[in-house]
C-alpha cells in the first residue's frame, strides 16, 4: 500500500487534441522517481503522438497504488489520462483516494501570494524549487527530439519532488481523503 505524487507533461491541455509526452511517480516511503516516457521504446505506439502504451502502463501502475497525491489532478491530471485511455479505446484509470495539494494551499488554509506549487516552493523555502518554464524543448519534445523529452522529463521529475516536499507543509489541513 502506497501514496504515490504523480505528475503528466503533455503537448496540450485538451486530451482529443494532444497527448501525453510523459508522467512521473514518486512514492512517499521512496527517493526513486518511476518514469513513463513516450520516447522508451517499451511505450512507442505505432505513430509519434501515440500514447496508447504508456497510459496503458501509466493506468496499470497507478492502480496498483493506494492513494495518489497530485497538484491540480483532480482537474488535469487524472481527467487527461482518462480521455486519452478512452480515446485509445482503453478503460478509465480505476479511482483510488486523491489527495489534490493545490486545494490546501489555498484559502481558508493558507493565503500566500499564488496556489501555484512554484510558489508555495518559494514561500515554504523548500529544499526542491521549480523551474522556470520554456517553450522550445516542449515544442521539440512533441516530436520526440531526444534533447527536448529530457528536459520535459527532468520538469516532470522536479514537479513530483517539489510535490513530495510540499505534502507535509500542507498534510496538516487535510481532513477528508476522498476519491
Amino acid at each position: 500500500m502506497k501514496f504515490v505524487c504523480v505528475d503528466l507533461e503533455t503537448t496540450n491541455l485538451n486530451a482529443n487534441v494532444g497527448h501525453i509526452l510523459t508522467a512521473c511517480s514518486l512514492p512517499l516511503e521512496s527517493d526513486t522517481v518511476d518514469i513513463f516516457r513516450l520516447d522508451d521504446r517499451k511505450y512507442r505506439g505505432k505513430k509519434k503522438y501515440d500514447d496508447s502504451k504508456l497510459t496503458a502502463a501509466l493506468k496499470e501502475y497507478l492502480e496498483d497504488c493506494f492513494g495518489w497525491i497530485t497538484w491540480n489532478g483532480k482537474m488535469f491530471d487524472v481527467p487527461f489520462l482518462n480521455s486519452r485511455l478512452l480515446l485509445t479505446g482503453q478503460k478509465p484509470v480505476y479511482r483510488r483516494m486523491h489527495i489534490d495539494l493545490m486545494y490546501y494551499a489555498r484559502r481558508p488554509n493558507l493565503k500566500v501570494t499564488s496556489s501555484r506549487l512554484a510558489a508555495i516552493a518559494v514561500a515554504f523555502k523548500l529544499k526542491e524549487q521549480k523551474d522556470e518554464f520554456d517553450y522550445e524543448p516542449w515544442q521539440a519534445a512533441e516530436h520526440l527530439e531526444k534533447w527536448g523529452m529530457d528536459y520535459v522529463v527532468e520538469h516532470c521529475i522536479k514537479d513530483v519532488k517539489v510535490l513530495k516536499e510540499a505534502f507535509p507543509v500542507l498534510q496538516q489541513f487535510i481532513r477528508n481523503i476522498h476519491y
